[in-house]
């Protein structure tokens, strides 16, 4: 190509690009509906994922076109073939018939194929069309605690020259990324002198809405030992219940505390940038950061002697009737006296 004077050469090579987002449970409702690079969940709960792809500027110069989803899950992400769904422009596709859905167990990624775009009938399908895939994960028992999360990433693989048919040249799009956090509580159980305490059992409540008795959620520890492990929590607010007090021990009042965290909802790498536990009692959480877990640990201590009730509830009612007994218990030994004397006189 000659070039005469100054000339301005724009490119005909447009490519596709690939957006993914999580969704964030706790703005499912808000503007938005919290699609963005990270979020938090519980152990067993379910999470929905949006892939977004986009075609060329030059994609009506193509005969045929290949396009294909390809989506990588760590170990702590469980697909759920049956929740797929892929729209363009808002119309559903038909699974085998327009597109082809792989599954691949053994490295815990899924393909989402279209050997040629322009053969789909039931849409009409431009360059500027974009072409959404919705899938749904389960957060399993393998996840991470904190740390750097469960990942999930994504790509494109797409035609990417229109003088071969779709089964030529093939582009790449990079990597898309995205996480999801779940956390950790440990309590230790102790007496007034700091030593691990035995016998004590606890229930966990995950408080929504400002339920004042909350849910009983599924990550209930029961066990004779000194430390209750909670584990695979959401951020959020959380009733601490103790159902079984060690002998000899008071009984303690419920511990009503929130997991907060933060972490990078828009970023090409989303990190966990805090974890804290805050409360309105005495009971302190500390982050500790292990070889294979990151957690909040707490003590929570046992009183030993006798616990008297609180004033202005029932416990009010009872003092009244203890204090009945005994005055009516010593005016009737003083009447029994003094006619004891009489009697003897």
């Amino acid at each position: 190509m000659k070039v005469v004077g100054n000339t301005t050469a724009k490119t005909k090579l447009d490519v596709p690009e690939l957006v993914k987002k999580v969704q964030e449970n706790s703005k499912k409702d808000i503007e938005g509906n919290g699609w963005q690079d990270a979020a938090d969940y519980n152990i067993d709960e379910v999470i929905p994922y949006k892939l977004t792809g986009t075609l060329p500027s030059n994609y009506a110069e193509y005969e045929t076109y290949f396009y294909e989803f390809n989506d990588i899950m760590s170990a702590g992400l469980t697909f759920d073939k049956m929740s797929v769904k892929v729209t363009v422009d808002g119309t559903t596709l038909t699974a085998d018939q327009d597109y082809s859905l792989i599954v691949h167990s053994d490295t815990n990624s899924f393909q989402v194929r279209f050997e040629n775009l322009k053969a789909i009938q039931s849409v009409m399908i431009t360059s500027t069309s974009q072409i959404v895939v919705e899938y749904k994960c389960r957060l399993n028992g393998n996840a991470v605690i904190a740390g750097n999360g469960n990942p999930n990433t994504a790509y494109l693989v797409y035609s990417n020259n229109p003088n071969q048919s779709g089964g030529g040249d093939h582009g790449k799009t990079p990597e898309d990324k995205n996480v999801v956090f779940t956390y950790k509580v440990v309590v230790n159980k102790k007496d007034e002198e700091n030593h691990s305490l035995q016998g004590a059992q606890f229930e966990l409540r995950k408080i929504v809405n400002d339920q004042d008795e909350g849910t009983k959620i599924d990550t209930v520890t029961v066990t004779e030992g000194t430390k209750f492990n909670f584990k695979g929590l959401d951020a959020g607010k959380y009733k601490l219940i103790e159902t079984v007090t060690p002998s000899g021990y008071n009984t303690i009042q419920p511990i009503i505390f929130t997991i907060e965290a933060t972490y990078d909802e828009e970023s090409d790498d989303p990190q966990l940038t805090s974890l804290t536990g805050q409360t309105e009692g005495e009971i302190v959480f500390i982050r500790k950061t292990e070889e294979r877990e990151d957690s909040l640990s707490t003590d929570v201590i046992n009183k030993k002697g006798i616990q008297l009730p609180e004033t202005g509830g029932m416990g009010r009612y009872l003092i009244y009737t203890l204090g009945t007994i005994f005055v009516l218990t010593a005016l009737g030994y003083t009447v029994y006296k003094r006619n004891r004397k009489h009697t003897e006189k």
